[in-house]
């Protein structure tokens, strides 16, 4: 049911509270905060991470070369008295000389139009046998090298630009010398013998040298080499061996062919 309705009357004033003034406190400052520095935390350097290999996969499409560029191989052997020293292996020093000598005549392909012959010096030098394809000639002659006083390489070099200048070099064939020693140029300086190299190198002619031993100009056998990968150095007999058999691969390919070495 609906709130009866309520008179209120109000009598006297009406007050109406008002807030009462806050007191301002006489406050005292606060100081402010002593500032302790925080360590800084230092990290130990970091190394630089170097970059790990890449393996880029590569194709050739070149094909090697099947065919070879026959070669006029003149083997200047040297024919002093210290060759009949030991070799380090059983053997002296020309003994292994004469067997790596054939080694290599064996691996050219004398039936595909190579050529050796053999030149040895001492106090000079001899042709011991000219330009063919004959295995049994050539063996014949290695057999018949013997020894003598003196160490003239220029000779060797000298004897073997006649031999590539005779009647009997093909013009298509690549003219190259390997001359061995086991010691150093007398009675003529190795300058000499320097200088007959790069008259040869200059024609065309390519020359490996061999050092066998330990009494060697190995700066000379460089500089008369036609580069100086082309200059070995053997410690003995079996090492004498591998670097004929090294050189056998080396002779130079067609002019066309890109790797540039026998297949």
């Amino acid at each position: 049911m609906p709130a009866a309705p309520i008179t209120i009357t109000v009598t006297g004033h009406c007050e109406v509270a008002t807030p009462t003034a806050t007191q301002t406190a006489t406050s005292s400052r606060t100081p402010a905060p002593t500032l302790v520095p925080t360590p800084t935390m230092v990290s130990s350097p970091t190394a630089t991470q170097l970059p790990g290999p890449i393996f880029l996969p590569l194709s050739l499409r070149e094909v090697p070369c099947t065919r070879i560029q026959p070669a006029d191989v003149v083997l200047v052997m040297d024919a002093s008295s210290s060759m009949e020293e030991p070799a380090g292996d059983g053997r002296t020093k020309m003994e292994a000389a004469r067997s790596a000598a054939k080694a290599f005549i064996e691996r050219l392909k004398l039936d595909a139009g190579d050529q050796a012959a053999i030149v040895a010096f001492n106090s000079d030098a001899r042709t011991v046998v000219g330009l063919g394809s004959d295995l049994t000639a050539l063996e014949l002659a290695l057999d018949g090298i013997t020894t003598a006083s003196q160490t003239c390489i220029v000779c060797g070099l000298e004897a073997a630009g006649e031999v590539l200048d005779s009647d009997a070099r093909v013009d298509d064939n690549q003219p190259v010398i390997i001359l061995l020693t086991d010691g150093r140029s007398n009675p003529r300086p190795v300058a000499e013998a320097v200088d007959e190299a790069d008259r040869m190198k200059s024609d065309g002619t390519v020359i490996f040298t061999i050092g066998l031993g330990e009494d060697l100009d190995d700066a000379a056998l460089t500089d008369i080499a036609t580069k100086p990968s082309f200059a070995f150095r053997a410690s003995d007999g079996v090492a004498l061996e591998s670097i004929y058999r090294e050189i056998a691969v080396t002779l130079p390919g067609p002019a066309d062919c890109y790797w540039g070495r026998r297949p």
